[in-house]
């Protein structure tokens, strides 16, 4: 978990602290697998909100035609698996 933290905070303050993206302002295949890889983080419950780089990266990939429709199926099992998990406890 230390690493995940390490990494969000890299990730935070020095590659989206100065350009709209991981690796410029355009998008690349860097921001397509990182986004893949933070959208994960819903499963173990991982709030990136306090991030407000990353939060504010996330949403611009999210908005683009496409990605909502392809992430969604993902983000809604995201939530039935956490919602079963809260029920078990």
């Amino acid at each position: 978990r230390a690493t995940m933290i390490k990494s969000l905070e890299t990730m935070d303050t020095i590659f989206l602290a100065r350009t709209k993206y991981l690796c410029g302002d355009e998008m690349t295949i860097a921001d397509i697998s990182a986004f893949c890889e933070i959208m994960q983080l819903g499963f173990i419950e991982e709030d990136i909100s306090k991030y407000k780089n990353i939060t504010a990266w996330y949403d611009r990939i999210y908005q683009i035609e496409g990605v909502q429709k392809v992430c969604g199926f993902i983000l809604e099992a995201m939530k039935k698996s956490v919602q079963k998990r809260r029920a078990k406890m």
